[in-house]
């Protein structure tokens, strides 16, 4: 073989790889950049609440049983 055609071979191959190689980079970075969205179905009383206690204290449904505490740092 002459030395013009192993060169080729050896570009194409080599373009090949590359390719191959940054496909798969690109492919891993858009799946870990890519995250789902979070959707949560809460009850109205949410929208307007501090934390979850008064949440669920306001909401329509759930625990009407819950109440507030204070929190006692010793």
């Amino acid at each position: 073989m002459s030395g013009i055609l192993i060169g080729v071979i050896a570009g194409v191959t080599s373009i090949t790889i590359l390719g191959i190689g940054l496909g798969i980079g690109f492919g891993i970075r858009y799946l870990c950049r890519t995250r789902g969205d979070y959707y949560t179905q809460e009850d109205e009383g949410n929208r307007n609440a501090d934390d979850a206690d008064t949440a669920v204290l306001c909401s329509k449904t759930g625990l009407h049983t819950v109440q507030k505490k204070k929190e006692w740092f010793i």
